[in-house]
């Protein structure tokens, strides 16, 4: 499995549901690596050079996936890609 690192802020209101989901997925999912999962800051990200202009933010490795307002289906396809090392294109909340 890939690396996901999710991007968030402390007053982020979809950051702490994309929390809550994790939470949700650790229980629904327990075949994923969730050591693998890296959730940082939004000045840690801007150390590593990894910017989004939206909160939640997810990148597989070094390559930014998806941002915004998260689903727990979307959350699914991120860490389905990330676990079978699949490509998938960047999208953001609509």
């Amino acid at each position: 499995m890939k690396k996901i690192t999710m991007i968030t802020a402390q007053d982020c209101a979809y950051c702490k549901k994309a929390k809550n989901l994790l939470e949700r997925i650790y229980r629904l999912k327990p075949e994923y690596a969730f050591d693998r999962i890296d959730i940082i800051d939004v000045k840690e990200a801007e150390k590593r050079n990894m910017r989004g202009k939206s909160l939640p933010c997810f990148f597989i490795g070094d390559k930014k996936v998806y941002e915004g307002y998260v689903t727990k289906d979307k959350m699914l396809e991120i860490f389905d890609a990330a676990n079978e090392d699949k490509i998938i294109p960047f999208s953001r909340e609509e």
